[in-house]
């Protein structure tokens, strides 16, 4: 097709301006086929073609003076939305005939890409499992882990700054986005959240710095931006749609490694692994190559697809391979409502490697070297080896530190040609030996057709038998069964990382061989990792020291085994006898069991038999989150009250200052009346003491001003019940309560009416017999037993005694309302006249009680008659004023 296309052009000119001597039928035909090939597919002929309709493009150029030029010329300047000089690209805003006339035919014109959609954030993450990916594991075993002195950005729209989990750690650059969304919020807390709103919000990089940049820019933030707030790691939970190309936005994080060696970019794969792409060498092969942006497509990043809490790929989680064969995702991490969420787990893991290779060497590692750290430690799940939908598998957060932690590593360049080799020895007793190469690859071009530049090839030689292993590969083949099919071992010509596994490997010296088959450059540099299991290894994964099981629930219990004797599961709580059996014959090599907790406060263990041999788990607690209320809420204080555990428990009881849950104090009571000056609103939690200095789940924190507690008043109210009033007082606690004090408005004053002693009864009731006629008005007091009264509001009750009619108020004030009250629902009417007897005004009562606009009435004595079917039913006196 190219070479159809470019005769006629030749034949008909020469040079790119007299190309436009040609017939303009003819011109428009070849233009638009010619520069085809500088597009996308989403730049297609119809947006070519129209005049009217502004469209942003993305334009990559060689010379971004040249262009330039043809934008000052054409007075396209103020079209220019942004310039990015790092990756020669420009931000156009242009109808689809300008870009054709003006733009494409421009040597300088590299590529063009359609930008009109904005990024899309790709779920919120709900119901987080921090045990599929090792992060309880990491928590307890590495505490001192935690992100200190490092910074994460998260691009995307702004996370919320103030939220308790994020709060006091945010640093403004000015690439923030101005909205604010749940989605980012919840991104920034599953990479770096404290976890103060509740247990499950503490990410791995809980002491992390946090900044936002916006992904309406998709392309890379500016180096300055990464170097001055010290940024190591950004995530990127967002895609577009799906494309399956190197793009502008694929070559310019691929240069930006090259620029910034120790940032590591993490990329959610997408949520569209249930379709297929329209272009590309996969197209329309429904499953595969469903990655949401080309930007996933670039060589130095990490994409990272989605698993549910069993390690099963999530059905929409977006799949590989990349445009030109190479493993994507390369690995996945728990989402259970899509991918954008195990990217962020992902992210704070890469966080806190940097941060135990930066404690042994000072510096931050190459994002080669975290790469190979994260893929080679992440556990093999889907078929064996990689593949398409998990790459190297599931992310293992405790594996990937013990990797930095043990110095399993190694860090060199090669020259073209060159070979590097490497000794390790392997103990006899090892099982499931995983070597992983990684390097940073310089940049491709844009719109290539592949995309690795140096070559590298791994080779692994065991030195006394001679016996090589080469790397997994997998097919790349544009047919599904192809890309299903399983890896063999052979050359790798395509990644730039490479993997060698050997699930039994002999003892003794192993080399590690390192090519350079094709060096573009000067050299290399590259990474290797290396880690081993020991052979019938049991290792508990949850729970473990320092674990909460929730009480009632069904849970997971997780181990990591390679032992394939049968097993038996069971537990015992603390202070019992017997051990309760959970599973028999369980395949260990299937790393988890489901487990219903019993709904109590204890502390329990779990065993595994295997055979002969009898492993116990750590110490945990069994226990659930006691839920705060808010009982009082007054101007000083404030009562705070919860469930009981069980009897005999003690509760730690915290309060949210200083950007972290402090504990302020330990009871056996299952409230705290607290002075607010000391433990100020609005952030409290609380937990259980189960045994010595085990303690159950923190409560969610508790937000005092959302729970609507008054100071210990909630109601009071009064109804006419016969010829007495009804007085009701509804309060929120006793706690310091003495007395209730029911006062009657009597002669201009509120007269006591009753005491009442404070009792255990939350409502309290009067009856007054002693009614006055018309309006008789109540209040009730709350003393308390420092002397305090508390008042409620005012209520009322109309009485009307004798009477069939009562009008208040009298005085009335002109223009004012006057209300009618009655006996029983009669139709009457009321007449109003003035003291000479004239007519002023007549109302219609249809009801028992009406409220009635005065109209702007002279101030003096009037008179009032009620009419019953025109007779006169009662009359009166009301003053009108002013």
């Amino acid at each position: 097709m190219n070479v159809n296309i470019k005769l006629p052009i030749l034949a008909c000119v020469t040079g790119l301006f007299t190309f436009f001597a040609c017939s303009p039928s003819f011109t428009k035909k070849i233009s638009q086929e010619a520069y085809a090939e500088k597009c996308t597919a989403s730049v297609s002929t119809q947006i070519l073609q129209k005049d009217r309709v502004l469209h942003t493009f993305l334009v990559r150029v060689n010379d971004m003076a040249a262009l330039q030029k043809i934008i000052d010329a054409k007075k396209l300047s103020k079209r220019v939305v942004a310039e990015y000089a790092n990756y020669q690209s420009f931000l156009l805003e242009l109808t689809g005939k300008q870009l054709q006339a003006y733009i494409l035919p421009s040597p300088a014109v590299v590529f063009v890409d359609l930008r009109d959609k904005t990024p899309i954030a790709e779920q919120l993450q709900q119901n987080h499992d921090p045990t599929v990916n090792q992060i309880n594991a990491i928590q307890s075993q590495y505490p001192e882990l935690a992100g200190q002195g490092l910074t994460a950005s998260v691009k995307e729209y702004q996370f919320d700054t103030l939220d308790i989990d994020l709060s006091g750690r945010f640093v403004f650059y000015g690439t923030e986005a101005s909205q604010q969304t749940l989605h980012s919020t919840d991104m920034a807390t599953l990479l770096g959240g404290i976890g103060n709103s509740f247990y499950t919000s503490k990410g791995l990089a809980w002491q992390c710095r946090l900044s936002s940049s916006s992904f309406l820019r998709i392309l890379p933030d500016e180096d300055l931006y990464f170097e001055s707030l010290n940024i190591s790691v950004q995530n990127h939970s967002y895609g577009l749609d799906i494309e399956n190309y190197y793009g502008i936005e694929a070559e310019a994080y691929d240069i930006q490694a090259f620029h910034l060696p120790h940032l590591v970019h993490v990329f959610s794969a997408g949520n569209k692994g249930n379709q297929s792409s329209e272009a590309g060498l996969y197209a329309g092969l429904s499953g595969f190559a469903n990655l949401t942006g080309n930007f996933k497509m670039a060589k130095n990043v990490l994409t990272v697809g989605a698993v549910d809490s069993f390690l099963r790929v999530k059905p929409l989680s977006s799949r590989g391979p990349s445009f030109d064969g190479r493993i994507k995702p390369e690995l996945v991490a728990f989402g259970n409502d899509g991918s954008s969420g195990a990217a962020a787990i992902t992210s704070g893991l890469a966080m806190i490697c940097q941060q135990a290779y930066q404690d042994q060497t000072g510096l931050l590692p190459s994002s080669a070297l975290l790469r190979a750290v994260l893929l080679n430690s992440a556990d093999d799940i889907e078929q064996a080896g990689p593949d398409y939908l998990s790459g190297y598998g599931n992310v293992n957060a405790q594996r990937a530190v013990q990797t930095i932690k043990e110095n399993h590593f190694f860090e060199a360049a090669v020259t073209d040609g060159e070979v590097r080799q490497f000794n390790v020895e392997i103990p006899s007793e090892a099982e499931n030996l995983k070597i992983m190469l990684a390097w940073t690859d310089p940049a491709a071009g844009v719109n290539t057709q592949k995309a690795l530049i140096n070559d590298l090839d791994l080779r692994l030689v065991h030195t006394a038998s001679g016996n090589d292993w080469l790397p997994w590969v997998l097919s790349t083949v544009p047919h599904a069964d192809s890309l299903a099919s399983s890896a063999i071992r052979t050359q790798d010509h395509l990644n730039n990382q490479e993997q060698i596994t050997i699930a039994a490997p002999p003892g003794g010296s192993y080399m590690l061989e390192v090519k350079g088959t094709a060096i573009q450059t000067q050299d290399q540099a590259f990474t290797l990792v290396f880690q081993w299991d020991e052979k019938n290894h049991f290792d508990w994964g949850f729970p473990i020291k320092g674990n909460h099981v929730f009480a009632g629930a069904a849970q997971l219990i997780r181990w990591k085994s390679n032992d394939p004797t049968p097993a038996a599961l069971s537990y015992k709580i603390s202070g019992q006898e017997h051990w309760i059996p959970i599973a028999d014959e369980l395949d260990l090599r299937i790393p988890y069991a489901q487990w219903q907790a019993p709904d109590t406060f204890a502390l329990a263990q779990m065993r595994m038999v295997i055979g002969a041999k009898e492993i116990l788990s750590d110490t945990f607690t069994i226990s659930k989150p006691l839920n705060i209320q808010t009982l009082v809420d007054c101007e000083s204080e404030l009562l705070l009250s919860w469930p009981s555990s069980r009897p005999l428990l003690n509760y730690r009881l915290f309060n949210f200052k200083s950007n972290q849950f402090s504990e302020i104090l330990t009871t056996a009571d299952t409230f705290a009346f607290l002075e607010k000056a000391s433990y100020p609103p609005p952030y409290y939690a609380v937990e259980p003491i189960i045994e010595g200095s085990y303690t159950g789940i923190r409560s969610p924190a508790v937000n005092s001003d959302f729970q609507q507690a008054d100071c210990y008043i909630l109601s009071f109210s009064a109804n006419l019940d016969g010829n007495s009033s009804a007085l009701r007082l509804q309060l929120g606690a006793l706690f310091h309560v003495a007395y209730f004090v029911f006062e009657k408005w009597i002669d201009g004053r509120f007269v006591p009416i009753a005491t009442v002693p404070a009792g255990q009864a939350l409502t309290i009731d009067h009856h007054d017999i002693s009614l006055l006629e018309g309006p008789n008005i109540y209040r009730a007091q709350v003393v308390l037993n420092d002397g305090r009264a508390l008042l409620s509001e005012e209520v009322s009750v109309f009485f009307l005694g004798n009477k069939d009619f009562y009008l208040y108020p009298n005085p009335a004030k002109s223009g004012g309302d006057i209300t009618i009250l009655a006996k029983t629902n009669t139709g009457a009417a009321l007449q109003l006249f003035n003291a000479l007897g004239q007519f002023s005004v007549r109302y219609f009562l249809p009801s028992e009680r009406e409220i009635l606009l005065l109209p702007e009435l002279m101030p003096g004595a009037y008179f009032y008659q009620i009419l019953e079917d025109g007779k006169q039913v009662s009359v009166g006196k009301i003053l009108i004023r002013d």
